[in-house]
């Protein structure tokens, strides 16, 4: 799992995990990453307990796609980052 993407929306830090996630793919890992969010809209865990108003999960969808475009990552590729792979470890492939 690429796993710590959270809504940040510095542009530096999404073209860094753009970055990232382009190495990966590059050396052959493109079949194997999916991409997370690390995100909570309920923190009950401390005291003062709230839920967050803002959507965390939109982060990946709105920012880091057009940023992997903007780092030259092709269109297929992102179609199976962002729906093939998690297919295929849902069904044990």
């Amino acid at each position: 799992g690429f796993d710590r993407i959270y809504k940040d929306l510095n542009p530096e830090y999404r073209a860094k995990k753009a970055a990232d996630i382009g190495y990966l793919c590059e050396k052959g890992y493109t079949d194997r990453i999916l991409l997370s969010h690390d995100a909570l809209t309920f923190n009950g865990f401390h005291t003062g307990a709230e839920i967050r108003e803002d959507n965390p999960y939109i982060f990946i969808m709105e920012y880091l796609i057009p940023e992997l475009r903007k780092a030259g990552i092709a269109d297929e590729t992102i179609e199976k980052l962002i729906c093939q792979n998690p297919v295929n470890m849902l069904l044990c492939r």
